[in-house]
């Protein structure tokens, strides 16, 4: 049995790094598995990328899931649901912990973390060197095995029936079904009489939390759709196993596996209530902060300079970290409150004059008193502020300048799903991509207009230059003015050059049309009235929920989601009902698989 023991790690890389392939992608391309390329989580050809219009087939087949395995957040939650903080918390599992592979795609689109479904020969160690540590903490002690594996692991020598109890109830959770006999038999093949009770767990566990079962989403399991075996409707299992980590980004729970077994998940009323309960958890609330985070990007930011001319922009506003909390929190508070302590919808969050900043330093930014978090929230000056996009924590910069052009990018791709590709930088003349020079004589606008005035830079930059020109209204810290402050390297003051916000812009590009816009609040306003930002919001949540870039084939899924955000059809709207729609389409119930 030691021996066994000593292959499982080549075993088990021959496993991971097999399933590491997108299931209906002959080349593997989709995750790939050596470590090298592979993209976002599936699916060939482009995302779709019309703007407001979706079309809705019914009888469209899905398009093709690939073979996920866990996300590094889900796979953290997973084990933390199994063991319980404290023990991940031991500086033996910890140490293991701190070494796993942080998910995260290098793509100019919008791509969520977790649309990273690659494996290497890194996660494969990692996963074992995980494993390895939290199998031998779990087991450290006679109360420990006891705990994992019931009194019956107090008799010695074990009995293998003990064992087998222990894999059918631990793997109920860890696995997410009712393990079959010849699962149990297999898992409890470790079974040494030999060998202590602590010994034989953490064997046990040691398999179990290597197999594919556990680190993948494996979800095949499910009658024939119209008599083809590739496309299935999920059974209970997969079905409840979906559910948890869409919503909660960790295991099912007893009662939702219960409700896999007694067939409740089954009947469009029982999968309902589910979702209802599954939705109405506290975890959900933090799912839906860390897909508003990811989406905005807000854990991207290094930190403010150390340098005297940034010292001298900052002036009396306090600019650390906490500060740059205080606004992340602002845009989870806001969230929140549009989505359960209000009937909001996207639009209110695009347009909101409320003020969500609890903190004193960021209440004292925006010129308000800070909210004390239970009350009506304060009211920002419209003709300063309106909507997520003019706060803080999407306005801060790491120095004292602006840049226009990022601005601009994070709203035509984040928030109105325009594909951007980079250029060239070969066919580009020297210094093309750096910023342009300081000069006290203009301003910020000016000097980055005059940089890419020539017909081959508009080409691009026409399409997000002036959505980053009407957000100059804001200062590198996120503050309100109407004169931008130019400094020299010492903190000397050089100028006070008056700002233009002013532009022309096209929202929609599937139209063309050009508007102007004279600021902030009014770029909010035509954006929000577009409809484009609603079939955003609808193309990110779909991609965050699939973990991959949404097909033509999927616009049903993507309409049922927009629909409950603006109310059509639909017995109520807002983002609570959006955020609920997905789970609810007949699509989440079912999937199309194809084999190599």
């Amino acid at each position: 049995m030691r021996r066994a023991l000593v292959l499982l790690p080549s075993l088990v890389a021959v496993s991971l790094l097999g399933c590491s392939g997108r299931i209906g992608d002959p080349s593997g391309t989709g995750g790939g598995g050596g470590g090298g390329g592979g993209g976002g989580g599936g699916g060939g050809g482009s995302p779709s990328t019309s703007s407001a219009a979706l079309t809705c087939e019914p009888k469209a087949d899905p398009s093709v899931t690939p073979l996920r395995r866990l996300s590094m957040l889900q796979y953290t939650n997973a084990l933390r649901d199994l063991f319980g903080a404290p023990l991940l918390a031991e500086a033996t599992v910890k140490t293991q912990l701190d070494r796993l592979p942080a998910d995260g795609l290098k793509r100019q689109d919008a791509a969520f973390t977790n649309m990273d479904v690659r494996v290497s020969q890194n996660h494969v160690e990692v996963f074992y060197g995980v494993t390895d540590a939290l199998a031998r903490a779990a087991t450290s002690s006679a109360q420990r095995v006891q705990t994992l594996a019931g009194s019956c692991a107090s008799a010695s020598p074990l009995a293998r029936s003990c064992l087998e109890a222990f894999v059918r109830s631990f793997g109920r959770r860890a696995l997410r079904h009712e393990p079959s006999d010849e699962e149990v038999k297999r898992y409890a093949d470790v079974f040494d009489a030999g060998e202590t009770a602590a010994e034989n767990v953490r064997r046990a566990l040691f398999v179990m939390l290597l197999s594919p079962r556990f680190l993948y989403h494996v979800e095949v399991e499910g009658s024939p759709i119209d008599g083809r075996e590739m496309y299935v409707k999920l059974d209970g299992y997969a079905l409840a196993s979906r559910l948890s980590f869409h919503f909660w980004q960790s295991l099912p729970d007893d009662a939702l596996l219960d409700a896999a077994k007694s067939g409740e998940l089954d009947s469009d009323a029982g999968f309902a209530k589910q979702v209802e309960r599954l939705f109405a958890d506290a975890r959900t609330k933090t799912t839906v902060h860390t897909f508003w985070s990811d989406w905005l990007h807000l854990d991207t930011f290094g930190g403010f300079a150390n340098t005297p001319s940034f010292a001298a922009f900052a002036g009396s506003t306090q600019a650390d970290a906490a500060l740059y909390q205080a606004a992340v929190d602002e845009i989870k508070a806001m969230v929140d409150h549009y989505t359960w302590d209000s009937d909001g919808d996207y639009r209110d969050l695009l347009t909101s004059t409320l003020s969500f900043a609890k903190s004193p330093a960021l209440a004292a930014l925006y010129g308000v008193a800070p909210w004390d978090g239970a009350g009506q929230p304060p009211q920002l000056d419209p003709a300063q502020r309106g909507g997520l996009l003019t706060r803080a924590a999407l306005l801060i910069s790491s120095n004292e300048h602006t840049n226009p052009f990022r601005r601009g990018i994070l709203l035509r791709r984040s928030i109105l799903c325009a594909q951007l590709s980079p250029p060239d930088p070969s066919a580009l003349p020297p210094d093309a991509l750096k910023p342009p020079d300081a000069d006290p004589s203009k301003t910020t606008r000016e000097r980055f207009d005059a940089k890419t005035t020539t017909p081959d830079c508009q080409a691009c930059h026409g399409r997000f230059n002036g959505l980053g020109f009407a957000l100059e209204a804001y200062d590198g810290l996120g503050r309100f003015r109407s004169e931008e402050k130019v400094f020299d390297d010492t903190g000397a003051q050089l100028a006070s050059l008056p700002v233009d916000t002013s532009a022309d812009v096209t929202i929609d590009e599937s139209k063309g049309d050009k508007q102007r816009v004279d600021g902030p609040a009014s770029l909010m306003a035509a954006i929000a009235k577009s409809g484009v930002a609603d079939t955003c919001f609808a193309r990110h949540y779909f991609r965050y929920t699939y973990r991959r870039d949404e097909r033509a084939n999927d616009s049903c899924a993507l309409k049922a989601v927009r629909d409950a955000l603006l109310g059509a059809g639909t017995s109520e709207k807002g983002l609570r009902a959006a955020l609920r729609a997905i789970a609810l389409d007949p699509a989440f119930r079912r999937r199309l698989v194809e084999s190599n």
